[in-house]
């Protein structure tokens, strides 16, 4: 979504829309990924402790941005060499502790019903058919 409206944006004004905050936003998540999440996927920053609750949720990382209020949450396997990004929160789901729009209580309900998928084989299936 974020990238289709940096498209629109840039459909629309070419000359200006660098400028607008949701292009700002797309350039500080590719640096994130770039630089940080590629980098070393398993750094103990990404961990979420039980934000998400325990068990099979702990297979998930996050990494924070955006002056604390986005979360970037994805799974990686050292093994095959493979990240995947999972869901990132917007201006909706911002960190707000204890609010049902909080990006973990979100994401976390968004595990339970089971997209994405918990198991590594199911995620990277799903992931392999949609893109």
């Amino acid at each position: 979504a974020l990238v289709a409206e940096v498209e629109t944006l840039k459909g629309k004004d070419p000359e200006n829309y660098q400028r607008k905050a949701a292009t700002k936003l797309l350039a500080v998540v590719h640096k994130v990924i770039e630089e940080h999440i590629t980098v070393n996927p398993s750094s103990p920053a990404f961990r979420h402790g039980k934000s998400l609750g325990s068990g099979k949720n702990k297979d998930w990382s996050r990494v924070k941005f955006g002056a604390g209020r986005y979360r970037l949450f994805f799974r990686y396997s050292e093994k095959e060499k493979v990240i995947i990004l999972g869901w990132m929160n917007d201006e909706n789901t911002l960190r707000t502790y204890g609010k049902k729009t909080d990006a973990y209580t979100v994401f976390s309900k968004m595990l339970k019903r089971g997209h994405p998928p918990a198991d590594w084989e199911s995620l990277t299936q799903e992931t392999e058919e949609n893109h």
